[in-house]
Parts: C-alpha cells; structure tokens; sequence
C-alpha cells in the first residue's frame, strides 16, 4: 500500500500541473487581444433594400486625425422589371441628399456630452448615380449617416461607422452600430472649410491684387471681383498653374473656402436668380451733381466701381446665373419689372474697421438703402459697427444729402458721400440699360423714374 501511494501520488501532482497549466493557457488566450490588420486603405460597404442598392466607398479607410476622408455614395434603384439598359439596378441621378457626421458621444449619465456633428450637401459626381462628401476630424470615430429623398425610390437612409486614427474600432461600435444621429441635425452646408483652406495654402495663388494678405495664403477677396466670378472663372484667376488636376470634390471644397472670403450676391437679394455686373465710371454730369451737393471732387479712379443688379426670374440650375453685361442676348430677356436692386462694393473712409462696405439699394429712382454691411480687412463682420450702419435702412434718395438723417449720428457724414456715389453708379447702369433698349415701352407703363425732378441726366 506504501508503495502504491508513492507512486500515486506523483501522478497526482503531474496531473494537477497540466490542469493548472491547460487553465493558464485558456486564461491567457482569453486575456491576449486577437491579432489585428493595418487599417484598410479604402472601405467598400455594400446594402440593399427592396428598393435601393447602396454601396459606399470610404477614402482612406480609416483617416489620420486632422485629415480629410472622401466618401463615394452609388445609389440605384432596385427594379422589378429589368431595364433595357441597366438591367436591374438603375442608377439614381435625381436624389437630394445630405450626410451627417457626428462624434460618439463621451461621459456617462448626466455628465454625458453629445458628440459634434456636422452635415454636408452631396455633390453631383462625374459616373451616373454617384455622389460625394468629405469631412476632416479629430480622432475618435464618428457616425456617418447619409439621408434624402428620391423622385422613383423613395426616402434614401444609410449609415456606417468612419473611425478618424481609431484602429480597431472600440468595442459596442462597427459599420452596423455606429453613433447615433444627434436629435437635432445640424445644417448642411455645400463644402469642407478645413480641407478647402488646406487645399488653397498648396494650390492658390499669392500675387492676385484682389486678394490679401498679398504674398500669402488668401484670408480676404474683395467682393467686388470674386462675386462677378463664375466658379469655374475664379478657380482660373486663383489657382497656380503647376499641380496634378483636382478632383470633383477637392474643386468644390476649394470654391467653398474661396467663396467663403468674399460677401455674395445672395446674401444681399437671396430671391434673386440673375445677376448683371459690369464696371462703371460716374459720368460728367454726376460729377457735378456730387460737386454741387456735397463739394466732392471724384477723380476717375474713386468715381469708378462694379455695379451689381440682381433680377428675379425662373431658379437656374446651380444657383444665381450671373450673366455678363455684354451678353446681349440673356441681358434681352431680363425685364425691368423683375429687377430687385443694385450692390456695389466700396470703401468708407475715415473708419478704420471698415475694409469694405456692401451697400444694396432698391431699384430707381429713389436708390433707398436696403442693406449695409461692412467687414474689416480679416474678412470679419464687427457687429457694432454693422448695428450702427443698419440703422439707415430704409433711408436715402438720390442726390439728397439730407436723405440718410436720424441714421447712427457717428456714421452719418461718413457715410453720406459714400452712399451718394452708390447711387450715381446704380443710375449709371440705369443709363446704360435704357440705350440698349430700343423702346422704352419694353420696360413697361412706368416714367422715366431716372429724369424724375429734371435732375438727372443720363446722356454721356
């Protein structure tokens, strides 16, 4: 029995130490995270419902902090019946749609913060059915959620998960769970500011005369030279010439930043669909009538800017059509009756807060205020200042120095001369588009508003 329980107990203790070994190892496996890949370089994610086939393509896949990811939505609708052409997935080219990327959200319980979201617009790619996003974040990973309408298929609801420098993604959180839509969507914008800033510090001119600061990245356009600008014409005058062509989406970025440094037409008549621009020079007798009101003597140079006039009309694809002033066939089918009024761009001396002032008017012939908004020379709008200069709202007639009283008294005398040049320039182009119609009945019943007193006359 003594000999048997000496070599039992052997075994015992041999057989204790694999089970204690054995448990160690499940322990140890349980505890050691499985081995994960690089982050991939792009993410194809595929859905489909009964009516709609989605695949999005997520450009990096997953996007270094500070950097901007590109997102490819191809939509089409599912068919019953197989199209002739495309079998049974049609791509869809009418859809309005949005993409909304918000933060997961930190903290627990009361304490809980809702992540950041913001949203764009989608832009219209080259292929059918294809539209494009992009967004630059800080690390964490984020909720994209694409949302709209389409004319055949419906509402359009997709969403996945965009992990910014996060690799693997955390655990509760995939391209089938990602942080949810915030309860209030912000609004959508058409670019990435961020990316289209980064995209004009590589790629954009620094000796433009309009554009400050001059030998640097541009903070400031004047207005009166980018808002007379189609898209394509300021990406001309901005852009240097060396540097690989730009892609669909890193153009639109670039004009959204670009846009974003000068004031627009639509801020200013967002009814409008036309906008007419030419230069004009105040002419003899509206030196004259200046020199007799207020004792200005203009030199050409100060008597001389653009001249805005916004029209309603049908809304153009695109936005607000500005049409060129020699374009006299567009310019015919503009009626005067649709004519919603004029902005010009110009300088207010004496007030070093003011780069630039915007001063829009109703149409002749009062020329009435019927905005005013100045910027310093970082682009920014002082709200003081511009509280002050809206206060003559409503104020002003042509050739009347007397018309901007009970204005912001510390704005007044400044200002006087300034809007008085304004209208002289308004009624400049008044002349211009009465000699290029033949028959003043083409511009309705109404008087000749600009001979109104026997004091304007239009003829150079």
């Amino acid at each position: 029995m003594v000999r048997s329980a000496i070599f039992v107990l052997p075994l015992l203790l041999l057989s204790a130490a694999v089970v204690s070994a054995q448990g160690e190892s499940k322990d140890a496996s349980k505890s050691e995270p499985k081995p994960v890949g690089p982050p991939p370089p792009v993410v194809k994610l595929r859905h489909t419902t009964d009516k709609l086939a989605y695949q999005v393509t997520i450009r990096p896949g997953v996007p270094e902090p500070g950097t901007t990811v590109t997102i490819e939505l191809d939509l089409s609708e599912v068919l019953s019946v197989p199209d002739p052409m495309y079998g049974s997935r049609k791509p869809i080219n009418d859809a309005e749609l949005r993409a909304v990327l918000v933060a997961a959200p930190t903290g627990k319980g009361k304490a809980k913060d809702p992540g950041q979201a913001e949203a764009r617009k989608a832009v219209r790619l080259r292929d059918a059915g294809n539209y494009g996003f992009t967004f630059t974040g800080k690390k964490g990973v984020y909720g994209l959620h694409i949302l709209g309408t389409t004319k055949t298929a419906g509402e359009v609801s997709y969403s996945a998960a965009v992990p910014f420098g996060v690799w693997p993604m955390p655990e509760g959180i995939s391209h089938d769970a990602p942080p949810a839509l915030p309860s209030k969507e912000p609004t959508a914008v058409t670019g990435d500011l961020e990316h289209g800033k980064s995209l004009c510090e590589k790629r954009c001119r620094t000796d433009v005369k309009a554009a400050y600061p001059h030998g640097a990245t541009p903070t400031f356009l004047r207005s009166d030279f980018a808002a007379a600008l189609s898209d394509k014409a300021l990406l001309e005058q901005m852009l240097t010439p060396k540097g690989p062509k730009m892609t669909i989406l890193e153009e639109n970025d670039l004009l959204y930043y670009l846009r974003s440094l000068h004031r627009t037409i639509a801020e200013f008549f967002p009814d409008a669909a036309f906008v007419v621009s030419k230069e004009f020079t105040i002419n003899e007798h509206g030196k004259e009538r200046l020199k007799e009101s207020l004792n200005l003597d203009l030199a050409d140079a100060d008597a001389t800017a653009w001249v805005f006039v916004a029209y309603m009309g049908m809304p153009q694809p695109g936005g607000l059509k500005v049409v060129d002033f020699d374009d006299r066939v567009t310019r015919s089918r503009l009626k005067r009756g649709d004519k919603i009024g004029y902005l010009v761009f110009l300088d207010l001396p004496k007030e070093p807060k003011v780069k630039e002032l915007a001063i829009a008017m109703t149409r002749e012939p009062a020329y009435t205020i019927d905005a005013l908004s100045a910027r310093d020379a970082n682009g920014k709008v002082d709200p003081a200042i511009n509280k002050q200069l809206m206060t003559f709202a409503g104020k002003g007639k042509f050739n009347d120095p007397k018309s901007l009283h009970k204005g912001a008294p510390a704005l007044e005398k400044k200002l006087v001369p300034v809007y008085m040049r304004a209208a002289e320039l308004a009624t400049m182009y008044y002349g211009a588009e009465r000699e290029f119609t033949e028959f003043d009945a083409e511009f309705g019943v109404e008087e000749d508003a600009s001979v109104e007193g026997g004091d304007i006359k239009l003829k150079q």
